[in-house]
């Protein structure tokens, strides 16, 4: 009746005959049960089931279809499982003189080993045994050795060759290979030290600055012990002083030291056994001697001005007059006065002269001991033979004392020069005595004030030749 039928009974349907009636059929069904049987088998790895013609090596579960008596399907069904192999695998380390148990037998020598077993499925069951068989010496392992006498190292205290057992890093035993060298015991030894006056000797870490023996205990190359006597003696001393001192500007002084030293050196560079100095400051030497001792010393030297002056005085003089003599500028010292005309002192800044006579006066100013000196010659004329220079004029155009003239008796002419300080001539004339005048200028500018000096040469009218000179003060 057009539907699949799977379940056994009676079934039904209804049709129309050639006469137009109904027309039943029916279906007695019987539905016939397959026949099922299951197989469980079990295998080790490397066998083979056969099962429906074929070798099965895989686990899993198997179908094979027959026909039963009744002439239906009938199936039959497997279940293989494969049981695998057990393996385990030892690694073994062993040292030479020792052996490793393995399926009883007593290995030595490396390599891989195996044993079969059965498992709980019957199966075989292999262990695998991969032995490595450690050498014991330690070839590479050198150690040199110095040592002083009484001393050990790891229980050897010889020269020679020992060897010391240990483990290595497998556990085993190898031998370190030790040459030693055994040092004999250092005797005493004595130096003298030689020490200059200055110096001082660390013996042992302590300072000694006194003659005397002194023990000390020092080490050789080899790190052994090697005392020492020290016998420490100081050089005689010798002596080096310098001396302050001074000198006067422009000259110079030569300092000396003792010949008995080696080397010299100044502070300027000099390396001879003297130096000429003549520079105000601070010199400082040092010399040294033979043995090596050094010795230093310094000195200061002071140079002191020379106490500059000039005289400024009339150089005619009336006979028979007193006068006496002006230095420019004053200065402080010692005054010594020597004259060939009659003084009333020596040693006195400002004597009295008696004008009996011509001659020469000098004086000589010593001041911290520089030495200075200076002379005038003094004319002593008769009284008609006279030349009078003003010592001052004052050139500011008020027309009072405007101008420089002088006054003569008995001069016939006269040849005068007026210097300024630094020697510069700042006015010249030649002629007759009454035409000589000054205004103060010099190349179109008046001269600044101050003191100048003037020369005078003097043709006599009794044909005598004098000479002059004085100062001028210039005012405003």
């Amino acid at each position: 009746n057009s539907i699949n039928r799977t379940i056994s009974g009676i079934y039904r349907d209804t049709l129309m005959n050639r006469f137009g009636c109904d027309s039943f059929i029916f279906l007695n069904l019987t539905v016939l049960k397959s026949d099922s049987s299951f197989i469980s088998v079990q295998i080790c790895q490397g066998q083979t089931y056969n099962f429906n013609s074929i070798n099965r090596t895989i686990s899993g579960i198997y179908r094979d279809t027959l026909m039963n008596r009744l002439g239906c399907d009938s199936f039959i069904f497997l279940n293989l499982s494969v049981n695998k192999l057990d393996s385990t695998f030892i690694n073994a380390q062993i040292c030479e003189d020792q052996s490793y148990n393995f399926n009883n037998v007593n290995r030595t020598i490396s390599g891989i080993y195996r044993d079969t077993l059965i498992n709980r499925f019957g199966c075989d069951s292999f262990i695998f045994l991969n032995l490595l068989v450690l050498k014991n010496n330690d070839t590479n392992r050198l150690t040199i050795k110095k040592l002083c006498e009484g001393m050990e190292y790891k229980g050897f205290n010889t020269t020679g060759i020992h060897y010391y057992p240990y483990l290595n890093g497998s556990g085993c035993i190898s031998y370190e290979k030790i040459e030693l060298e055994v040092s004999p015991k250092n005797e005493t030894s004595f130096d003298t030290l030689h020490l200059c006056y200055h110096e001082s000797k660390n013996i042992g870490g302590i300072v000694r600055k006194e003659e005397g023996n002194y023990f000390n205990m020092l080490m050789d190359r080899n790190g052994c012990d090697s005392p020492v006597l020290y016998t420490l003696k100081y050089l005689p001393k010798k002596y080096l002083k310098l001396y302050d001192t001074s000198i006067c500007s422009g000259s110079e002084i030569k300092v000396e030291l003792p010949q008995y030293f080696e080397y010299y050196l100044w502070n300027d560079g000099t390396t001879k056994s003297y130096n000429v100095i003549k520079e105000e400051g601070f010199y400082a030497a040092m010399v040294l001697d033979s043995m090596g001792c050094i010795y230093r010393d310094t000195m200061q030297l002071i140079v002191n001005e020379n106490p500059i002056f000039q005289i400024v005085s009339d150089t005619l003089i009336e006979k028979n007059t007193t006068f006496t003599i002006n230095i420019e500028p004053k200065v402080l010292g010692n005054y010594h006065w020597s004259s060939q005309i009659k003084a009333t002192c020596n040693d006195c800044e400002t004597p009295n002269f008696s004008a009996t006579e011509s001659g020469w006066i000098r004086l000589e100013v010593m001041q911290n001991g520089c030495r200075y000196e200076d002379s005038i010659y003094i004319n002593i004329i008769e009284k008609n033979e006279y030349l009078s220079v003003p010592n001052a004029f004052s050139p500011n155009k008020d027309k009072i004392n405007d101008e420089i003239t002088i006054n003569s008796k008995g001069v016939k002419s006269i040849e005068f020069s007026i210097f300024n300080r630094w020697g510069e001539m700042v006015y010249s004339f030649s002629g007759l005595p009454n035409e000589l005048k000054w205004d103060g200028f010099y190349k179109g500018t008046l001269v600044p004030p101050g003191i100048y000096i003037y020369t005078a040469k003097m043709l006599l009218e009794n044909g005598t030749t004098l000479q002059s000179k004085g100062d001028i003060n210039v005012m405003r």
